[in-house]
């Protein structure tokens, strides 16, 4: 929504909600600043000012306009599909006996040599993620 979209928006709340007791320019300037209701599809302005109203018995503040506009768009969306493998990062950790994948040593060439880093006469271990396989990330 652009600047004049949020303003109508305003303006059709406040007169829902006449009793109200706002600063008209202290919240247009809030809202009009607000990335994520300038983002909000204006032809949708209508459902978001009717879920407004069935749920806020007095004038929303800014969260809660936010929050009902984002279940507009949730339920616009359908339900999001997750990989259950990775959890949508890309990467999976943990074996599925649940041991840390792909163990390796750090190992630095000194003087045509390979040194192993130890901690206490042990190799120390560096636990890397693979990339899921089950999903197209």
């Amino acid at each position: 929504m652009n600047s004049n979209e949020i303003s109508r928006l305003q303006a059709t709340l406040e007169g829902a909600y006449p009793t109200s007791r706002i600063s008209p320019t202290k919240v247009f300037d809030t809202w009009n600043a607000c990335r994520e209701l300038q983002e909000f599809p204006n032809a949708r302005r209508s459902d978001l000012i009717n879920l407004c109203l069935e749920r806020f018995k007095e004038f929303p503040t800014l969260p809660q306009l936010l929050e009902a506009a984002r279940t507009l768009l949730r339920a616009e969306r359908g339900p999001k599909q997750t990989c259950l493998i990775c959890d949508d990062t890309g990467w999976v950790h943990f074996s599925r006996d649940g041991e840390q994948i792909t163990a390796q040593h750090k190992t630095v060439r000194v003087r045509d040599t390979d040194v192993v880093f130890t901690y206490n006469g042990q190799p120390i271990e560096y636990h890397y993620p693979q990339p899921c396989t089950a999903c197209s990330h």
